[in-house]
């Protein structure tokens, strides 16, 4: 979850704000892992351990007051099954906590 638009995304990565982008292709375009876990971002971003997630899930929640979140683990450049594992630990370690409030 990346709480700017695509837009936004870009001019901060040409105003030197965000990480710059590796080209995989012609038509995919990637960031290093570590670049945005060190990104002024990070701390919005839905990225960390499942209990760093949850801690941000819960931040999240109180301040916007969200009763819909809409997730994805599938990004360019992205191994599928890093995606599918990260969705799968956010079903059992983070969700959870949620479901009893």
């Amino acid at each position: 979850f990346v709480p700017i638009s695509k837009s936004t995304l870009w001019r901060r990565v040409h105003a030197h704000t965000f990480p710059e982008p590796v080209k995989l292709s012609e038509r995919v375009t990637a960031w290093r892992a570590e670049d945005i876990r060190q990104s002024p971002l990070a701390e919005h971003l839905m990225i960390g351990t499942p209990d760093q997630v949850a801690r941000k899930m819960e931040k999240f929640v109180q301040q916007y007051k969200c009763t819909d979140f809409i997730m994805d683990c599938q990004f360019p450049g992205l191994d599928p099954r890093k995606g599918t594992r990260s969705l799968e630990l956010f079903a059992k370690e983070v969700m959870p906590a949620f479901r009893k409030a």
